[in-house]
């Protein structure tokens, strides 16, 4: 391919040619050291040493497993009681409508728990 065809190429050659004329401020350097100096003085928060400390645990495969299995339970648990009340729900429904069906004229006005 074509050096002047090419966009890479034209492009490498044009950052190639760029020079910064502008001067960086007198107090840049020390800017820049002062800026990485404030980082490295910089404290964790508790937040991030909360999770640094959870990342840990959770490297070691025993609390991993139990960190899974409680999920897992939770998450079993929830749907559990989940497909119960809408079951009850259901159920109910079906109950008034059931009734509804035997006498239509009769309001129906049952509350099933």
């Amino acid at each position: 391919m074509n050096a002047h065809n090419d966009p890479d190429e034209r492009l490498g050659s044009v950052l190639r040619t760029w020079r910064v004329e502008a001067p960086l401020p007198g107090n840049f350097q020390a800017g820049v050291w002062e800026a990485i100096a404030r980082a490295e003085r910089k404290q964790p928060t508790t937040w991030q040493l909360l999770v640094a400390q959870i990342e840990q645990w959770l490297l070691r495969p025993a609390p991993a497993l139990a960190y899974a299995t409680v999920l897992l339970a939770l998450g079993l648990s929830l749907g559990y009681w989940h497909g119960q009340t809408a079951k009850a729900d259901v159920q109910s429904s079906l109950q008034q409508e059931y009734l509804q069906s035997v006498d239509p004229y009769r309001q129906v006005a049952l509350t099933f728990q």
